[in-house]
């Protein structure tokens, strides 16, 4: 199976964001958003948030990406698994 979001990229992306200013002092919320605003293809205008747990965008072949059920982004390992899961 050809996946859009292969664990290394997600993976790249997560370092990326870590070596954001501040990046680790922002919250939760923040910090999910954050990655999927990244994993997004198209503008920022086209990515949003809608309460209380989807951002609607687009993501491959997907327009919505359910949060309800993250894990916590600083538990790197799992939450990629997740993200890779629910991207592809």
């Amino acid at each position: 199976m050809n996946k859009k979001y292969e664990f290394y990229t997600l993976q790249q992306i997560y370092y990326f964001l870590l070596e954001r200013p501040n990046f680790l002092n922002t919250g939760e919320f923040n910090k999910i958003q954050a990655f999927f605003a990244e994993c997004h293809d198209g503008d920022s205008a086209s990515f949003k948030f809608t309460p209380p747990f989807k951002f609607s965008g687009q993501f491959g072949d997907k327009q919505e990406i359910s949060i309800r059920l993250a894990p916590e982004f600083n538990n790197r390992d799992i939450f990629l698994k997740w993200s890779e899961n629910i991207l592809n």
